[in-house]
């Protein structure tokens, strides 16, 4: 099931919720090369217009002054990539519509959650939506998350097989993204997703779990070849 795909060959330095014209601004200052956004249907409202939109915003917010159409656009100039955090189903059809012809595939990643985890709310996502996004935008890696609370507690076996048959319904490059807390509290539940050849993202929340230098280097000799999509404790030079 090994997979190779051009962004699986770079160092990822991701900024994260990349909702707003200010945050736009501030990741296109940055030496972030990855923009984090969450989309989903809300309203957008920006001078005087005002309006329903596929919008840039991170739950409970439905608001947002910045449009998906100009987000992608406004990363797109820039060169840099994209992952994209579907919130809701619904966006999933105009966004890859905004996507094709706008952005190649190849500097694309699309997120959902599409597992349910430990302790942790069903999700919204299913392996319908899941093949959705895979032949919607060829070349993209999808990403298969799985719902969490800031410390939801150990995956068992049931969660690693719920990601990898899942990783087995898409026909591109798949990414599993997994929560730190969950590695940590059960660092041998992922294995069989390693020993399967799958790439894997392990991602933080900044404000239940912000990791140092040294914890993102043990991260790093431990999963050489995974994404590491963190907020820090301290200022590092590579965020």
């Amino acid at each position: 099931m090994a997979q190779s795909h051009p962004l699986f060959e770079r160092e990822l330095r991701f900024a994260h919720r990349v909702n707003s014209r200010a945050a736009l601004s501030d990741f296109l200052a940055s030496n972030a090369n990855v923009a984090e956004g969450d989309t989903r249907w809300g309203d957008y409202r920006h001078a005087e217009v005002r309006e329903r939109a596929v919008v840039m915003a991170h739950p409970p917010s439905r608001r947002s002054d910045l449009k998906l159409a100009e987000w992608i656009d406004g990363v797109n100039d820039s060169g840099r990539a994209i992952k994209l955090d579907f919130k809701d189903p619904a966006a999933i059809a105009p966004a890859l519509a905004l996507l094709e012809g706008r952005m190649p595939g190849d500097r694309v990643v699309l997120n959902a959650d599409f597992v349910r985890g430990p302790r942790a709310p069903k999700p919204k996502f299913d392996r319908r939506h899941l093949v959705q996004m895979a032949e919607g935008l060829p070349g993209a890696v999808v990403s298969i998350g799985s719902t969490t609370r800031p410390w939801s507690g150990r995956f068992t076996s049931e969660h690693t097989d719920s990601m990898l048959a899942l990783a087995a319904a898409c026909s591109g490059a798949v990414t599993l993204a997994l929560r730190l807390s969950i590695v940590e509290a059960a660092p041998g539940a992922i294995e069989p997703l390693i020993a399967a050849g799958l790439h894997i993202t392990i991602w933080n929340s900044g404000l239940s779990n912000p990791v140092t230098r040294e914890q993102r280097d043990r991260l790093r000799e431990r999963f050489p070849d995974a994404w590491l999509d963190l907020s820090y404790a301290i200022e590092s030079p590579n965020r």
